[in-house]
């Protein structure tokens, strides 16, 4: 397997454990007994996120970075904009 292949494989795992991580933390967020253990995970995800980010500028840097691929981990990375209405 190719450098590149195991990279972007790595990434595939990434994002699979940052939705499942994502799945776990909206059901037991709300849950004061895992309170401890949802910090915990939120700290999980923002290092993987820093991993996901760190894999994609150096598989862009070496300009290997597929464009599907590329766009998804944007929506990742991207905080989702809010928009209040000011009355």
């Amino acid at each position: 397997m190719t450098a590149r292949k195991r990279l972007l494989a790595e990434i595939d795992i990434t994002i699979d454990q940052l939705i499942q991580n994502g799945e776990t933390l909206r059901r037991i967020s709300s849950d004061p007994q895992y309170q401890v253990e949802a910090v915990a995970l939120e700290k999980t995800q923002e290092s993987l996120l820093a991993h996901l980010m760190h894999l994609q500028e150096y598989l862009e840097d070496k300009g290997e970075m597929p464009r599907h691929m590329d766009q998804s981990i944007k929506k990742l990375i991207t905080p989702p904009s809010i928009s209040h209405a000011i009355p």
